[in-house]
């Protein structure tokens, strides 16, 4: 089946308009910033959530050590 759709000439042709004639401007989904700037911003962005999880971590850890057995 996946056959006949890649050979759809109808398809083919939706794509190549899509191609030729785009809705909206791609460039603007385009970073404008350097790599080295974005991964820089991605990795404290991941510092922030993994602080976050070793203190929810902490907290339930003491929580539960406080619990009566």
């Amino acid at each position: 089946m996946l056959a006949a759709i890649l050979r759809s000439k109808k398809l083919r042709a939706i794509g190549s308009v899509v191609d030729v004639c785009p809705l909206g401007d791609y460039s603007e989904h385009v970073p404008t910033e350097r790599p080295s700037v974005a991964i820089a911003a991605y990795w404290k962005e991941a510092g922030k959530y993994l602080g976050t999880a070793i203190e929810q971590h902490d907290k339930a850890a003491k929580h539960s050590r406080n619990e009566p057995a």
